[in-house]
């Protein structure tokens, strides 16, 4: 996977114009197609929680881009995995301590997304969660995309109409000298590459989910 500064490079030639365009600019119009593309093909994280007698509630990956528990196992020394069943807190098989998992918090932007537990908790216990979360925003020059190579399409058409958009609207301010020609012919090619866009997104969805194996984390100590 190509990291964020070679990311930017290729978009500056798929721009190909004479805009000189600054790496802040760029890397927001990559942070926003990263979030879009997310929506429609997100993340499969798999993080191992290390359980604690008595403690039901635990942390999940993702933050405010968590998405969706798919998948909760337990597992525990000498005994076969458990899969989990999802249950509202408020069902009967939940407060009756059930074999279920519930979710707190998941896309909030008030913290993480948190695993709950109806059951008993033992110590040695491990609890395997697969989540949907969204992809990386890369920070840093070295910083490698966690979009699969074959979809990278989709933020370049996303920038693509970006940047067109942005032209428009520096525009607006002298569409009167030339009676609005060059204003409507920018906001035709933005609409272009809207449409670019999300057909890039629509061909990618026909092909199929691209899940990657998920991702293993290291095991979070409570």
């Amino acid at each position: 996977m190509p990291t964020l500064a070679q990311v930017r490079a290729a978009l500056r030639l798929a721009l190909a114009d004479e805009t000189t365009w600054p790496d802040s600019t760029l890397d927001a119009y990559i942070a926003a197609g990263i979030r879009l593309y997310s929506a429609h093909f997100p993340r499969w994280q798999r993080t191992e929680l290390a359980l604690v007698a008595g403690q039901q509630t635990y942390d999940l990956p993702g933050g405010d881009g968590l998405q969706a528990v798919v998948r909760v196992e337990l597992r525990a020394a000498g005994r076969p995995p458990r899969s989990l069943a999802w249950a509202d807190e408020d069902a009967a098989i939940f407060r009756a301590g059930g074999p279920v998992y519930a979710v707190r918090g998941a896309g909030e932007e008030a913290g993480p997304g948190q695993l709950v537990l109806a059951g008993p908790v033992h110590d040695g216990e491990t609890a395997s969660v697969d989540c949907l979360t969204m992809h990386a925003l890369p920070a840093e020059d070295d910083a490698r995309l966690s979009v699969p190579d074959a979809h990278l399409e989709a933020i370049t058409a996303y920038v693509q109409y970006a940047a067109q958009q942005q032209a428009a609207i520096a525009a607006e301010a002298g569409a009167a000298a030339d009676g609005g020609l060059a204003l409507g012919l920018l906001k035709d090619a933005a609409a272009q590459a809207w449409q670019r866009y999300k057909e890039v997104l629509d061909r990618l969805a026909w092909l199929g989910p691209t899940f990657q194996p998920p991702v293993a984390l290291p095991v979070w100590e409570f």
